[in-house]
């Protein structure tokens, strides 16, 4: 009988232990599902941000290609346009 008592508090024991593992488990998931999230929404403004540099030099490059030849003579501009071309 005292075989069975004891085993009765080890069984208990376990399922509480399986418990508090299982809580931990769903805590570190719910974490994890968070942190994805966060981090595709951070690349989705990265793609964005990356998309306006890019539409901005596009646009510096053809106002630049427009410049009457007269002011490309300048040293600055002639080094703009050949870094942004």
């Amino acid at each position: 009988m005292d075989e069975k008592i004891a085993l009765l508090k080890e069984m208990e024991k376990l399922k509480m232990s399986l418990q508090t593992e299982e809580q931990s488990r769903n805590r570190l998931l719910e974490r994890a599902k968070r942190h994805k999230s966060i981090y595709e929404i951070n690349q989705q403004k990265s793609e964005k941000e990356l998309q306006m540099l890019s539409n901005i030099i596009n646009k510096v490059r053809e106002t630049l290609l427009s410049l009457p030849a007269s002011l490309t003579k300048c040293e600055q501009l002639q080094q703009l346009i050949e870094y942004v071309g």
